[in-house]
């Protein structure tokens, strides 16, 4: 009959097609919807959105691409306000090193780390390596230190320079919140390990970053520096992993093993390995919440490394060693690390002068 409308079935398969195109184009508007407030939001100054980085090179900064660690410090970088001074080995120091020469009398401390020993928001004579090189008569500091370090490159840095300085002592800063999620990284930026059967492998840095695709839009590095704030999948599966079976984790092995790497080239330079254990502010209010302290405590005694959790030696009141709204340490916390450094270095353990309030 003319003008019959026919209900012609759809088939589940047909169906589900639909759903799946009407999902991602929904997926896409609303992905577009994002990025135009986003870039309306960043036009008008509502919020800062960072520009993109392809590069671990700074130009006119203290930092430049190095092809075994990823970055290092510019040698010589002297800017005119003197409040970062590097030297021309490279190192965070107003002091130029020359190791070949005889030693003065002092005795030598190679600190490794990262932002916190570096002294990341701290003037120069500051920090805490320049106290001790200022006012300790027995024991000299290198400080290695560098942003964003992690154990891997520390480990590097250890390896190359303990033939070239001879230290009498090695200190490693361990921060939980770079070092544990960084170390196993094999295909980025910065040098990383894997380990395969009993071999640690090193995996050199990338030349450029290869930027995720969320992150080369301004809704994606909005996220990122808001909430994300760098950490990825990768991260978040790593986390969880470490959280359920920390012994097992690929984090934790990895970092395991590049610590007794460390031990050994101590032995066999013969110099003790210390590691100081730096708390987050998360678990400053709360001891519990470090998951890693008990693994690095263990570790360290079947190592014989001394081991330093600063949880037990900071003030009542920890927070004021730090910068306002940072997680760095302030001038004040740089001088009670010094003073933490010398009495462990110059023998005399910890006093108690540096746990009262």
């Amino acid at each position: 009959m003319p003008g019959r409308i026919v209900d012609v079935p759809i088939s589940p398969e047909r169906r589900r097609q639909l759903v799946v195109v009407a999902a991602g184009f929904s997926l896409v508007l609303t992905c577009v919807l994002l990025e135009t407030i986003s870039l309306l939001l960043n036009h008008l100054g509502y919020v800062h959105v960072a520009p993109l980085e392809d590069s671990q090179d700074d130009p006119i900064g203290p930092q430049r691409f190095d092809p075994e660690l990823g970055w290092a410090l510019r040698p010589g970088f002297y800017p005119e306000d003197e409040k970062t001074l590097v030297n021309r080995m490279g190192f965070r120091s107003s002091t130029e090193f020359d190791f070949s020469a005889p030693r003065s009398g002092k005795r030598r401390a190679l600190l490794l780390g990262d932002s916190m020993i570096f002294g990341l928001g701290v003037p120069q004579e500051f920090i805490a390596s320049e106290v001790i090189n200022r006012e300790s008569p027995r024991w000299e500091a290198v400080n290695t230190g560098v942003i964003a370090y992690s154990t891997a490159q520390e480990y590097v840095i250890q390896k190359k320079y303990s033939p070239l300085m001879k230290p009498d002592a090695a200190v490693l800063f361990f921060t939980e919140i770079n070092d544990l999620w960084w170390n196993s990284r094999t295909s980025g930026p910065s040098a990383g390990f894997s380990i395969e059967g009993d071999k640690l492998i090193y995996h050199a840095p990338r030349r450029d970053n290869h930027v995720p695709l969320y992150l080369r839009t301004t809704f994606g590095r909005l996220v990122d520096q808001t909430l994300l704030q760098g950490k990825d999948f990768t991260f978040l599966k790593d986390r969880l992993s470490f959280e359920l079976w920390p012994e097992r984790s690929r984090v934790w092995v990895v970092t395991r093993r590049l610590l007794i790497e460390m031990k050994k080239v101590a032995d066999e330079h013969h110099y003790p390995l210390i590691i100081v254990d730096i708390p987050t502010q998360r678990q400053l209010r709360n001891a519990s919440a470090n998951r890693a302290q008990p693994l690095l405590a263990r570790l360290s005694a079947e190592l014989g490394v001394t081991y330093i959790d600063l949880l037990h030696y900071y003030p009542r009141d920890p927070f004021r060693l730090y910068l306002e709204n940072d997680s760095h340490w302030n001038a004040e916390g740089h001088r009670f690390i010094a003073q933490l450094l010398r009495s462990v270095l110059e023998g005399a353990g910890v006093t108690p002068s540096l746990t009262n309030p």
